[in-house]
């Protein structure tokens, strides 16, 4: 592609720019469409119990999620400045 002029180096960068744009939105797009095939409250505690564990580990799925989510929180906050 060739750049001689100001003009051709601002449609590189807009071709560029719109690709970029383009496999972000997909991306994103895939991501959610996955993760809700994937739950963690309805698949990840049937693949627990496929795998062999109690009704004690098939329990703690949702709550390690939950855990997994908040604890960071936790050590961030007073980095946090509102």
């Amino acid at each position: 592609m060739a750049c001689n002029t100001p003009f051709g180096f601002y449609k590189a960068t807009m071709n560029r720019s719109f690709s970029n744009y383009l496999f972000h939105y997909v991306d994103g797009t895939l991501f959610v469409f996955a993760m809700s095939l994937v739950s963690l409250q309805t698949v990840i505690p049937v693949f627990v119990k496929e795998l062999g564990g109690g009704m004690i580990s098939v329990g703690l799925v949702p709550l390690l999620c939950g855990v997994g989510l908040n604890l960071p929180l936790l050590f961030f906050q007073p980095t946090m400045v509102l």
